[in-house]
């Protein structure tokens, strides 16, 4: 059984890449799975009903990493080492329409970005420019880059003797901003799949979570969603693409760490590794162990976003490499390590994310040659969308999806009074105050009023504007029944919105005035009585 989690920062989280404790302070961009079994020990280790071993140390129960989602609401996985692009270019080219930043939204699709994996050796990057590995960030399964946010801040330890700051005790913290979200999964053998109710009350009992939580970081919100399906896996001839989703920590025969890499060492009798297609990174670091407030052995392990390019596979390893992606492999797969991806889609193409990219969305110079228009018409997504949307520009009707909005509004009112379990008479949501600023956005930017930008106002890249991460009212919970993806399901008002907009600017391609008289219409309807009274529990 497979559960996914989604993790709303409600403060600042601060998670040490290193346990160094001299220089330069820098935070994991990412939430480790030991995070989540630590919250979920530390409540449940000392019950008599259970089998902590089975559940925290025999790896039965896989608490993975949590990695970003998208404002669509899409997970991510690291970024592959394989994915490389020319080092006199810009990493990564946005696609935006209009001038706001906040609008950008990074596709690899729009770069000359290709996977060494499955480039040819004749490829023009390999032929005439200096190729440059991507080393950060993660992808979606629609191949849009995404980075963690952070926040450095300066700090100093007090003297309690005078009240003032003690000397040569200036530090610094990197954390983790508030407000992001980050999706992980939870894999449950069917020994321990019984637990799972004890360990989902465990895990959404307001944890906390990394350094100085008797500070002011720390605070999460983590919702549970539905089960996670996967296909099963197909087989691939004699050549696999293997992946480090998350880092491998390896022993050899001796019980020794290993991070020579072999078929062998993967538990494969046949096979040899094309050195030439693949990429492997490797780091050490020694994990802080909170409860015995000490730090473990030092770890070296194989860092996630490594590639594996495998050759002559026989056909019978076919179940072994289904238990790799299925089960892990290596020590500490409890922790989050040892997570396998195999034949993943975005690493069986030379150039990932062509698919990804809106055919009619202006393209920013500041990275490489758009793509032309003829490889992108080919695109399947393309073709499917021009049959599904067929002349959009000319059936979309503002008025009739207004309509279609207030339904669905209706529904998210009243879910956000179930799940805040309210009394009748107590408020709950934006008012016709808030919706009077969407409103008044709205009509601004269909008249084209010089220097308004509808997403920039909305939320910016810092998170801030009308709908703020962690605004008391935007910030409502609600269940989306919606959602495209059951483990995306709870989404704020304020996200929701948001997503509903990003997704009539880029599918539906609506132009700035449109989107500005669906604001101010949806905004009106919002502020009459019909929503208000749902608002208000009458």
């Amino acid at each position: 059984m497979k559960k996914r989690l989604i993790i709303e920062l409600l403060e600042d989280v601060i998670l040490s890449q290193q346990s160094a404790t001299t220089g330069e302070h820098s935070s994991l961009p990412y939430l480790p799975g030991s995070v989540l079994l630590g919250v979920a020990a530390a409540r449940l280790y000392a019950r008599e009903d259970l089998d902590p071993f089975l559940l925290f140390h025999s790896g039965s129960v896989r608490f993975g990493n949590a990695y970003p989602v998208s404002v669509t609401g899409l997970g991510s996985m690291p970024m592959p080492f394989a994915y490389h692009y020319a080092k006199d270019r810009e990493e990564a080219a946005v696609i935006r329409k209009g001038k706001s930043e906040a609008r950008a939204r990074n596709w690899l699709g729009a770069t000359g970005t290709i996977n060494l994996a499955r480039a040819n050796r004749e490829h023009a990057l390999l032929r005439d420019d200096q190729a440059k590995q991507m080393r950060s960030g993660f992808i979606t399964p629609e191949f849009e880059r995404l980075e963690t946010d952070f926040r450095l801040q300066l700090k100093t330890a007090i003297n309690p003797d005078t009240g003032r700051a003690a000397n040569a005790q200036l530090f610094g913290y990197a954390s983790i901003k508030s407000g992001q979200r980050f999706s992980a999964e939870i894999h449950l053998d069917p020994e321990a799949e019984t637990y799972w109710p004890m360990l989902e009350a465990a895990l959404t009992d307001d944890p906390l979570i990394g350094r100085s939580r008797s500070a002011e970081f720390g605070r999460v919100q983590i919702t549970v969603g539905g089960a996670v399906e996967e296909d099963a896996l197909e087989p691939a001839g004699e050549e696999w693409v293997l992946m480090a989703l998350s880092d491998w920590c390896l022993v050899n025969t001796s019980g020794q760490p290993e991070t020579r890499l072999s078929a062998a060492l993967l538990g494969l009798s046949s096979g040899e590794i094309d050195w030439n297609r693949s990429f492997v990174r490797t780091r050490s670091y020694s994990p802080y162990n909170a409860k015995r407030r000490a730090y473990d052995s030092e770890r070296q392990v194989i860092q996630q976003g490594s590639v594996l390019v495998l050759q002559s596979v026989n056909a019978s390893e076919y179940p072994v490499l289904q238990k790799l992606r299925d089960q892990g492999l290596g020590l500490f797969r409890e922790q989050g390590l040892g997570r396998v991806g195999v034949n993943l889609p975005g690493l069986l193409t030379e150039q990932p994310g062509v698919m990804a990219v809106p055919e009619e969305s202006a393209i920013s110079a500041v990275a490489t040659k758009p793509i032309p228009a003829a490889q992108a018409s080919q695109s399947p997504l393309v073709q499917w969308l021009r049959q599904r949307y067929p002349n959009r520009e000319e059936q979309f009707s503002v008025p009739g999806e207004v309509e279609k909005l207030m339904q669905l509004l209706r529904q998210a009112y009243l879910g956000m009074r179930i799940y805040a379990n309210l009394p009748a008479g107590e408020p709950c949501g934006p008012g016709k105050t808030q919706w009077g600023r969407i409103a008044e956005l709205g009509k601004a930017v269909e008249v084209g009023q010089q220097g308004r930008d509808l997403f920039e106002e909305l939320r910016n890249g810092q998170g801030d504007g009308i709908l703020r991460n962690g605004d008391a009212d935007w910030g409502r919970l609600f269940y989306d029944d919606k959602a495209s993806h059951a483990g995306q399901a709870m989404v704020s008002l304020g996200d929701w919105l948001l997503a509903r907009l990003v997704h009539y600017s880029q599918v539906e391609n609506l132009s700035d005035r449109q989107l500005g008289g669906l604001c101010q219409q949806l905004a009106r309807r919002a502020q009459e009585r019909e929503i208000q009274d749902i608002r208000e529990g009458l």
